[in-house]
């Protein structure tokens, strides 16, 4: 070869390098949203519409939603950079600053932002001079989603009429028969808008109007077309199909989504107790407290992790039972399947009285009806310190309460759950979860997506994290009846299964469920649903966590269908929604356990650390992609192969349920698994497929290892001095 030609081969390969190294940072997936709002028009979050209805499905969709008071001022230009577009949703047109606002909104627009607007723009007049914004400024910015702005409102029903609709995004939960109440004229003057409503004015010619659309510059539904309330119950039902209309008006493709709700290609599933009525006398036997019948019935009888949290003034000593219940505390916190959790001090219910509690405020006194022992103490509505009802209530359970080697993982929000930026910064520094609130319903009270809550709620720079369902108090309407009502959480757990997943399975409860036979029975009839689905049992903490990885995690392209994935923590797994058609590449990608397809989505399972890469490919799986984890019912960790031997962890307390793909059909597999000195070997045959099913009945901790090429594995050598300290210890 010349030197010529040496130096072209050389400069070919450092292009290719480069090229390669610039690939590898990818182009980053854009995973966040600012929603605007007017302080002025919402009392708390509880009530914030952005909140309460838009976030959810946009979560849904893997985005995050970062509400923002237009009253604090605007971010600058620099700090959008990571924002995909802008979502406002004002209820009066009637801005500080009108003017500065359409020209930030005109920024974003010019730089790629996609904007979505429900309702008016909210800066047609300026609050501070009473002078409407410039004519020619609104156009503008109704320009850049592809409208012209024409005005012509009205209210009056029998002067509007439908031109057209297409109902599948228009009538998603209701029809708009007879419920035309509002127009304005806007007209959609780019060819790319897709129109799903236009309207017009009888009483007016040229009146056509496009009021609900998307496009490439984001999207535009008028409010009344937005979502339904009754003005009797004021139930809510969705108008516009909200899950397909963020994903056209932010140009979601096929991007991977960060989903909460499965693990390992399993349904999560959590359970967790609040504290209240630990220390009620039970009429199922009249001589047992509640908590003994749910430590008895529940946490002993049913081989899943429950999170369990107490009071700590209904245990105290000066309480009158405080010796037997704490008695009992102890022996409940030593189940191995209990994961610790606090449910504050004395119960605040109220944690930011300064501010109306929204939807939350029918609550109040929820429980008290319970008439246990320590009532007072349980619902205090007074003031109270901080420290003690968090700091404080742990540190009591840590020291007094728990067993060698357990602590506190989460704290339970206690009554109207919700807590301030202070009570929820104060419970991450000290290192636990916290959970509670949303109250999701989707059942035939609540017949709509829109009663199922987002993720999180923003409390000054941190969240607080949302439980995936309703309780037993809100279905026993405040605990006066009907006492089985949990069992109508079964159907949030279908509808929020079926036609899609959207949830985790979380049966949320309170001690005092132990109280009466019907409530009793409805537990045990929610529990034995839950067995009965292929799920993934964790603990409350880790769905927390899983969620906190939800919200960190980063996401680049770096190739046609190939991603890299970082910080995201607990969380294991992406969805690649409308790929029944995909699978992943092994051979391409990185720290990726396995796949499974379901209902339209692809699930692709994600190993532990801190970053991933995945490569999927068109079409069938090939017989030679390799070995890959076809589902498991818990965390996978350590996965390792090496010297033919697949080693792995499953940690948790569960009996453990897995599968293998990609091995010889007909085969049979050796499998070593235990912990510590406890270990059994196994033989099973894989099936015509490759498949190798596993199920152990064995709960706790569990090391596996598998021959892969016919030898039998051998259990991990214990060290000498390891044996004689067990011993020592057992003696």
């Amino acid at each position: 070869m010349g030197v010529s030609a040496a130096l072209l081969a050389l400069v070919v390969a450092l292009s290719s390098l480069l090229a390669e190294s610039a690939a590898g940072e990818g182009v980053p997936v854009r995973r966040h949203v600012l929603a605007l709002y007017d302080g002025a028009e919402v009392a708390s979050l509880e009530v914030n519409p952005i909140h309460r209805l838009a976030e959810m499905p946009l979560n849904h969709l893997g985005i995050v939603v970062d509400l923002h008071d237009i009253r604090q001022g605007l971010p600058s230009d620099a700090a959008m950079d990571n924002y995909i577009g802008v979502l406002t949703w004002f209820g009066d047109p009637v801005m500080p600053d009108a003017v500065a606002y359409l020209e930030w909104l005109l920024r974003q627009a010019a730089a790629g932002r996609r904007i979505v607007v429900f309702g008016n723009l909210g800066a047609l007049t300026d609050a501070a001079t009473g002078q409407p914004a410039p004519r020619a400024l609104v156009e503008q910015v109704y320009g850049t989603l592809g409208l012209r702005f024409l005005g012509n409102w009205t209210d009056v029903p029998a002067y509007i009429a439908v031109v057209s609709k297409d109902s599948t995004m228009v009538e998603f939960e209701r029809s708009l028969e007879r419920e035309l109440t509002a127009y304005y004229q806007l007209v959609s003057v780019d060819p790319a808008n897709r129109v799903y409503l236009k309207l017009r004015r009888n009483d007016l010619p040229n009146s056509e109007s496009d009021l609900v659309l998307t496009g490439p510059a984001g999207g535009y539904a008028l409010d009344a077309y937005v979502y339904h309330q009754s003005p009797l119950s004021f139930k809510r039902q969705w108008r516009i199909n909200p899950f397909r209309f963020f994903k056209e008006a932010y140009g979601l493709g096929d991007d991977p989504v960060p989903d909460v709700s499965t693990l390992n290609g399993r349904r999560i599933f959590y359970a967790h107790v609040d504290g209240d009525g630990f220390n009620n006398l039970s009429e199922i036997d009249r001589t047992s407290l509640s908590a003994d019948v749910i430590s008895r019935e529940i946490i002993q009888r049913y081989p899943l992790p429950i999170t369990v949290s107490i009071i700590v003034a209904d245990v105290e000593p000066d309480v009158s039972i405080g010796k037997r219940a704490t008695r009992l505390a102890r022996e409940i916190f030593s189940q191995p399947n209990v994961e610790l959790a606090s449910h504050t001090f004395t119960h605040p219910f109220n944690w930011q009285p300064d501010q109306g509690l929204g939807d939350r405020g029918r609550e109040i006194g929820a429980g008290s009806p319970q008439g246990g022992v320590g009532k007072g103490a349980t619902y205090r509505s007074g003031p109270f310190d901080l420290t003690q009802e968090i700091d404080g209530s742990v540190q009591y359970i840590n020291e007094r309460l728990a067993p060698p080697g357990k602590t506190v993982r989460v704290l339970l929000w206690s009554g109207a759950v919700n807590p301030g930026a202070d009570a929820v910064e104060r419970v991450v520094r000290l290192g636990i979860a916290n959970l509670n609130g949303g109250d999701s319903r989707f059942d035939n009270e609540v017949n709509s997506y829109s009663g199922v809550a987002p993720l999180t709620a923003p409390r000054g720079r941190y969240r607080q994290v949302y439980s995936s369902n309703a309780n037993d108090n809100i279905y026993s309407n405040l605990w006066t009846g009907p006492f089985y009502g949990l069992r109508t959480v079964i159907l949030t757990f279908e509808r929020t299964e079926e036609p899609f997943r959207l949830r985790p399975i979380n049966i949320y409860y309170h001690f005092y469920s132990g109280q009466k036979a019907a409530s009793l029975e409805a537990l045990h009839e929610v529990y034995r649903w839950a067995l009965s689905q292929p799920i993934a049992p964790i603990t409350a903490s880790e769905y927390v966590r899983i969620v906190e990885g939800f919200l960190s995690a980063d996401i680049a392209r770096v190739a046609p269908n190939v991603w890299d994935v970082s910080d995201y923590g607990a969380l294991r797994t992406l969805r690649f929604d409308g790929s029944r058609a995909r699978h992943v590449d092994p051979a391409a990608s990185r720290n990726v356990l396995g796949y499974s397809h379901y209902q339209d989505a692809l699930y692709v399972f994600l190993g532990g650390g801190s970053s991933a890469r995945v490569a999927l490919k068109v079409g069938p799986p090939d017989r030679g992609d390799g070995l890959t984890l076809a589902w498991a019912n818990g965390f996978v960790e350590d996965w390792q192969i090496t010297d033919d031997t697949l080693t792995f962890r499953m940690p948790g307390f569960a009996p453990k349920d897995l599968a293998l793909d990609g091995l010889t059909p007909g085969r049979a597999y050796a499998i070593a698994a235990g912990a510590g000195e406890l270990w059994q070997t196994h033989q099973v045959v894989a099936d015509a497929s490759g498949r190798l099913s596993i199920a152990l009945s064995q709960t706790g901790g569990t090391t596996f290892r598998i021959g892969l090429a016919g030898q039998a594995p051998t259990a991990p050598e214990i060290p000498w001095w390891l044996r004689l300290l067990r011993w020592l210890v057992g003696r």
